[in-house]
């Protein structure tokens, strides 16, 4: 493995020799790491979020169904968006907040869910101008951060079948 005995290597060389090798070890280990991560490591679908939110929401638990709703939601699941967006506008598990619950069901009511139309209306009458311009923004943010983490997760993916 060594080209030069030790004695005949100056210091220098003798580093990077030690460079070299620990580098290829923490290789090794993080190549090990990934393995051992991504094949325990199991992603629940925005179904399974959303149903664990839904189941949440019928036992009464708010806080826990806007926590799981919230991750549906951010997923890109369409409906979870929606009720988010109700909850913010009640107040349920959460702040209450037309602001955020406009956002929310802007996104909804851009992916075609014909239901966040009319409590977007409702709820728009609340805010003036400026904020529904600035929900607007909001949830084409969120809606960019979504599509982004869904095309991350369709790259590793794919890098996955190629190791």
């Amino acid at each position: 493995m060594l080209d030069k005995n030790l004695q005949e290597m100056t210091l220098f060389e003798l580093e990077e020799q030690l460079l070299n090798t620990f580098s290829k070890l923490i290789d090794i280990v993080d190549s090990n790491h990934k393995k051992i991560t991504t094949t325990n490591k199991q992603i629940p679908s925005t179904e399974q979020l959303f149903s664990t939110a839904i189941h949440m929401a019928k036992t009464k638990n708010d806080v826990g169904a806007a926590k799981w709703m919230r991750r549906a939601a951010i997923s890109g699941h369409v409906k979870a968006q929606f009720y988010l967006g109700l909850m913010f506008a009640k107040g349920n598990g959460l702040p209450q907040s037309e602001y955020h619950a406009v956002t929310w069901l802007t996104l909804a009511e851009s992916q075609g869910l014909i239901e966040a139309v009319e409590a977007k209306n409702k709820l728009q009458r609340s805010l003036c101008a400026k904020q529904i311009k600035d929900a607007q923004t909001q949830a084409a943010n969120i809606y960019e951060q979504i599509q982004d983490d869904q095309f991350k997760i369709y790259i590793d993916e794919k890098q996955d079948v190629k190791n």
